[in-house]
């Protein structure tokens, strides 16, 4: 075993064979804890699921990088594009909830599965109080100090 690896011009203490088994083994325990023996995946999904994952690249994807920077230079303009990727990824969570508890491939392990997906739940709600709150970014009171 040798202490480090060239791999696309990075070291590695770490051979890429153990990263992609437990890579494998990652996966292969979410399926059977959220999606059980169905083995679901997006391609059993149905169009309305690969829709949704084109609509996170259109809408979700930019709102990140725009977000990053209107977040840490408090910047207003961020409200509409956070209330419509708030609204936005709640639909698709309300969707993609219904269908994990109650579709056609539900999940044997519901309390798992709101583990998994809840974050994609949770943050989307902290985003949508914060843009409804005026003014969005508070001024400091914070003294700063010399």
């Amino acid at each position: 075993f040798r202490t480090s690896h060239m791999r696309g011009g990075c070291f590695t203490a770490v051979p890429r064979e153990a990263v992609v088994s437990r890579q494998g083994q990652g996966k292969q325990w979410y399926q059977r804890r959220v999606h059980g023996s169905s083995g679901i995946n997006a391609e059993y999904m149905g169009v309305w699921f690969k829709s949704f994952i084109w609509l996170e690249l259109a809408v979700q994807l930019p709102y990140y990088v725009m977000a990053l920077y209107a977040f840490v230079y408090k910047r207003d303009w961020i409200r509409t594009p956070t209330l419509i990727y708030s609204v936005s990824l709640l639909t698709i969570m309300w969707a993609i909830f219904a269908e994990q508890l109650y579709g056609e491939f539900a999940s044997p392990d519901p309390v798992t599965m709101a583990a998994v997906y809840g974050p994609w739940t949770l943050m989307p709600l902290l985003l949508l109080f914060r843009a409804l709150q005026d003014p969005m970014f508070p001024p400091s009171t914070a003294k700063a100090r010399h």
